[in-house]
């Protein structure tokens, strides 16, 4: 869950502030012999509605243009190393 303070979402709502999402999985797949998997995603949140009414706001979620792919689509390389679930930044 991601609370934003009200008056944040007053700022969104009237695009003096915006509103990110965006991070990445690395993961291995089912596959024998398989590289090492990352997934990119980015979105911008845009406030529809009144920010200070309650229930009278929604949230409105889209793709960000950029930051959002697979594999050798994505802007970063693979950070994590393969294997268990203690993985640490290599």
């Amino acid at each position: 869950m991601i609370r934003v303070p009200v008056s944040d979402m007053i700022a969104i709502a009237e695009g003096r502030k915006y509103l990110m999402i965006w991070g990445w999985v690395e993961y291995d797949d089912g596959f024998e012999d398989t590289p090492r998997r990352r997934s990119e995603f980015a979105a911008i949140v845009t406030m529809l509605g009144k920010a200070t009414e309650a229930n009278a706001a929604h949230a409105n979620i889209r793709m960000h243009p950029r930051h959002n792919g697979t594999d050798d689509e994505c802007t970063n390389p693979i950070v994590t190393a393969r294997g268990g679930a203690d993985l640490q930044p290599v």
